[in-house]
């Protein structure tokens, strides 16, 4: 039995353990957060940590002697006849009794009673070399944060070969880095060298997805990524299009690309990825630059993912045509009782001719020919990996390897006149939603060339790898994008013969051109994939798992995107620097004119007052009976040539523009862009995620004043009122007519709810909560786990108010999903939205799926939904139901005073995860604070020349 003594041994090192547990949190803190006491940190550290070791060894010791106490009975009753006699150490008398013998009988109960304090000894022990490790952790931790922090705060060497002339280099207390050199040339290089310096790892990640080399440093898990990537070809046509590049274009290029280099030679200590991963980094080239923005296109050219949704519904589900369009219904137009119509980017006034006619969209989108060639697949494949897991996660598996990496969001901008603005110039807002990836996939930057021949003074987001700046505004104009949704993307069916080698092109057979990709794996054997093509066409995208186990004998699809079609020359890079350096808002229209994709929505204002809007892009002509809404197939029976092909493409003259609107304002939040009386077919799948709520309210918020000023443009950036709360009203009533006290009280909550699903409110998560069990009405007929477009839901819904006793099915699933979800809540407390649950996180794209989760990742509170123009999507499938997808970037621009201006990009500027500048930004954005948009009198945190 254990003494008093003994209780005093092990309680002392219990304590002793505690005080080093509380050293190593304390030092945890003082490492990331107080760096001026860093020195003594190191010191205080090792000392804890000797003490540390020293405190385990004696544990471990006094645990041996009391194991081998515990064992000698047993050895000595083996010995034959003889007596063992053991002196055990005066600290630990068991009960008087020093000697043991054969002649000792223990109890059973008193062996038990030794057993398990022994067992409590070792438990102890282990929790004491957890908290040794912990302190062992923060040293090494430490060690990492005064190397990484060495590299994050100067540059490894000032002197630079490839600069023509000197360039000095600003950073403000935040990092916002202002660079003013002589020439586009030092400027683009120095940008280069800064951003190497600040996210070198992202540069190499980026290259990697691109290129399909993801595998060789990750293993396996980047295997889906690389088979899309090789089998579209981004990196091949990301190198064809360098060609194409005027001069002016290609040197900015190459000198960004140099400057990185020149780092790259200089430093010697690389972050933290490269050390885990055991990579070492190679030669950044301009391909490695431009591949960033073909990953960009593919992320926001979101068709092709629908009209494989539609192929499945009809084909692998068996619903109509009819029914698949009901289930994913056009941009609501008109008005119903609980609202008016949603409002269209461009008025009838801005865009048609008088005598247009309004039928245009519903003539474009008539698919009642595609049942011709869908209903006889029907039965005969199938889209669904064959897998033991159930219909819904195949599934959601299937859009997996579409979704690029991840990058899918939404965006807001608006811009207001003068004639609605206190000042009497415009404000220009912006606010591009997009994964929120760790570190953020902007950087914030201010360019400014002083030479008299070469202008150059602007500021704003640019893109990690690429020169310049994609949002943001110069001495005369400002600029925002976001996504169109117009349709750059075609599926074809594929008629092939058995082996998989040919192909039928009307009555003849063609081979599929070939080419070998060989897909390097760490720590496994390498893979080799054929991709096949069309020609004429483009990549079959439904071979190696990439969207389906499609085998030979099966129905291939094959893709046609504007972004990879060799017959047009990519010329996207060019816009920017154009628009970077444009004097008006008529230059800058023009200067989209070698967009080719992504088609965005572009808002600009200028410094003389005008506001105006430009949609540019590659957009494909398609001949009568094509929507673009379900795969068609490469020929029809009866037809020898080809049908369904692109018939040219759009003029730019033709594409949808405005300037001055008479509305005064213009507010695009991926809702329809033109009205029914636009004579052209861009697309019949206007972004689909929105349906219009984020564009009505922006629209209300706008329209409640004309006395705007940045202050109200921050209100409405920062809104939290879902109107898609109002739009289920009416359901959600009709649902809580007679219901126990449990449900009333919910009811009551809701009913008496405003629709502001801001941080911490309780009606907000059982909105939502009610909203994600509505969701699932229609599961049976979709085979997935949740069917999430509003507008299907309403309608259907809709059914049981209108006419309750001929669809009783319906307001049956309405009273249970009511009923599912105040039982949840009825005997608990209620989850604080964006607080408990509803979280914004940041995913480190490599460190998430490692140990090292928690140093890459960041969380922050976070309120809003899909619906919301504060966005705040979130997967339903989640049991946190974290949010992933958000505001990326905002900007405010004050065109009365350019200094006024605000932007803010999200956790913060660094790459780097130990130092102070990875997430210092990231309260800020979850509280809508702002920094200063400065090109002038900015406060110098710290200056550094470089010199060639």
């Amino acid at each position: 039995m254990a003494t008093a003594r003994e209780y005093a041994v092990w309680g002392t090192l219990l304590a002793g353990h505690i005080l080093f547990f509380v050293s190593g949190i304390l030092l945890s803190y003082i490492i990331h957060h107080l760096y001026h006491l860093s020195m003594i940190c190191e010191g205080v550290n090792m000392i804890v940590g000797i003490l540390a070791l020293g405190h385990l060894i004696v544990a471990s010791g006094l645990l041996t002697l009391d194991i081998q106490r515990f064992l000698l009975p047993y050895m000595a009753r083996k010995s034959k006849g003889k007596t063992l006699k053991v002196q055990v150490n005066s600290n630990y008398e068991d009960d008087g009794e020093e000697l043991l013998g054969l002649d000792d009988v223990h109890t059973k109960k008193t062996n038990s009673t030794k057993l398990v304090w022994i067992v409590v000894k070792i438990i102890l022990i282990l929790i004491f070399a957890a908290g040794w490790l912990m302190v062992i952790f923060n040293f090494v931790l430490y060690d990492l944060y005064k190397t990484q922090q060495l590299a994050g705060q100067q540059l490894p060497n000032t002197v630079f070969k490839g600069l023509s002339n000197p360039v000095t280099i600003n950073m403000e207390s935040d990092e916002v880095i202002h660079i003013e050199g002589s020439s586009m040339h030092d400027v683009a290089f120095a940008q280069g060298v800064m951003v190497a310096q600040k996210r070198l790892w992202q540069l190499e990640f980026q290259r990697r997805v691109g290129s399909g080399t993801l595998s060789a440093i990750v293993g396996s898990g980047g295997l889906a990524t690389d088979k899309l990537m090789r089998t579209l070809g981004l990196y091949r046509a990301a190198n064809a299009s360098f060609g194409v590049l005027s001069k002016k274009s290609q040197d900015l290029l190459t000198s960004y690309t140099a400057g990185i280099n020149a780092f790259l030679k200089e430093s010697v200590v690389w972050p933290l990825e490269f050390h885990l991963l055991k990579v070492t980094p190679k030669t950044f080239t301009t391909t490695d630059s431009l591949v960033w923005a073909k990953i960009m296109s593919l992320d926001l050219s979101g068709n092709m993912a629908i009209e494989l949704d539609r192929f499945r519904l009809v084909v692998d589900q068996g619903l109509t045509i009819n029914r698949a369009m009901e289930l994913y219904p056009p941009f609501e137009m008109g008005s119903i009782a609980e609202r008016p119509a949603f409002p269209t980017v461009l008025q009838p006034e801005d865009i048609c001719h008088p005598n247009t006619t309004n039928a245009t969209y519903a003539a474009n989108c008539n698919n009642t020919r595609a049942s011709e060639w869908l209903k006889p697949l029907q039965n005969k494949t199938s889209l669904l990996p064959k897998t033991n897991e159930t219909g819904p996660v195949r599934v959601k598996k299937m859009f997996q390897n579409f979704d690029g990496i991840g990058l899918k969001g939404a965006s807001n901008n608006w811009v207001v006149h003068g004639s609605r603005t206190k000042s009497g110039k415009p404000l220009l807002c912006n606010d591009p939603h997009l994964q929120l990836m760790a570190p953020s996939i902007w950087i914030l930057f201010h360019l400014h060339v002083t030479s008299a021949t070469e202008p150059y003074n602007c500021i704003g987001a640019s893109f990690v790898g690429l020169p310049g700046i994609v949002i943001g505004h110069n001495s005369n104009i400002s600029w925002g994008v976001t996504n169109t949704g117009v349709d750059v993307q075609d599926l074809y069916i594929i008629n092939q013969t058995d082996d998989g080698k040919m192909y039928h092109d009307g009555d003849n057979l063609k081979k599929f051109d070939t080419r070998d990709e060989v897909i390097e794996v760490a720590h496994g054997k390498a893979e080799r994939i054929v991709v096949r093509s069309v020609d004429g066409i483009g990549p079959i995208i439904t071979d190696y798992n990439l969207q389906a186990p499609y085998k030979y004998g099966n129905v291939p699809l094959a893709l046609r995107w504007v972004s990879i079609d060799p017959s047009i020359p990519d010329t996207t890079f060019e816009t920017f620097l154009s628009l970077n350096t444009a004097e008006s808002i008529t230059e800058a229209q023009q200067a989209l004119k070698t967009l080719v994709a992504p088609a965005q929505n572009f808002i600009f204002a200028d410094t003389h007052g005008n506001i105006g809007y430009q949609m540019p892009g590659i957009i494909p002509i398609r001949e009568p009976g094509h929507t673009g809404m379900f795969p068609v197939p490469l020929y029809t029976a009866g037809n020898k040539s080809r049908r369904f092909q692109w018939q040219g493409f759009h003029p730019f003259s033709d594409l949808p523009s405005v300037l001055n609107p008479k509305q005064g304002f213009i507010a695009t939040a991926n809702n329809r862009v033109t009205p029914d009386c636009y004579p052209k077919h861009i697309t019949c799948d206007w972004d689909e995620g929105s349906d219009g709520f984020r564009a009505m309210r922006i629209t209300d918020m706008i329209n409640a004043s004309k006395e705007h000023t940045v202050d109200t443009m921050k209100d409405i950036q920062l809104d939290y009122h879902t109107y898609l709360y109002r739009e289920l009203l009416p359901i959600f009533t009709h649902s809580c007519r007679i219901r126990e006290n449990k449900v009333s009280k919910m009811c009551h909550i809701l009913q008496t709810w405003d629709g502001n699903t801001s941080i911490g409110s309780t009606g907000a998560y059982l909105f939502e909560r009610w909203f994600m069990e509505l969701s699932k009405l229609p599961i049976n007929e979709t085979n997935t786990t949740h069917w999430k477009n509003p507008i299907f839901l309403r309608r259907e819904a809709s059914k049981c108010v209108d006419d309750p006793a001929n669809n009783k099915n319906i307001c049956d699933f309405l009273d249970k999903s009511l009923e599912i979800v105040a039982n949840e809540t009825h005997f608990g407390k209620i989850p604080q939205w964006g607080v408990d649950l509803h979280q914004a996180t940041f995913v480190h794209q490599i460190l998430n799926s490692s140990i090292a989760k928690c140093i890459g990742d960041r969380s922050v509170a976070h309120g809003g939904d899909e619906f919301t123009v504060n966005v705040g999507h979130f997967d339903f499938d989640d049991p946190n139901l974290g949010q992933t997808a958000g505001p990326s970037y905002r900007q405010i621009v004050d065109l009365s005073n350019l200094e006024n201006s605000l932007f803010l990009n999200p956790l913060g500027q660094d790459g780097d995860q130990l130092n102070v500048h990875y997430d210092d930004l990231l309260a800020a954005w979850s509280q809508g604070e702002y920094l200063a948009m400065k090109t002038k009198a900015y406060p110098i945190a710290s200056s550094t020349h470089l010199k060639k």
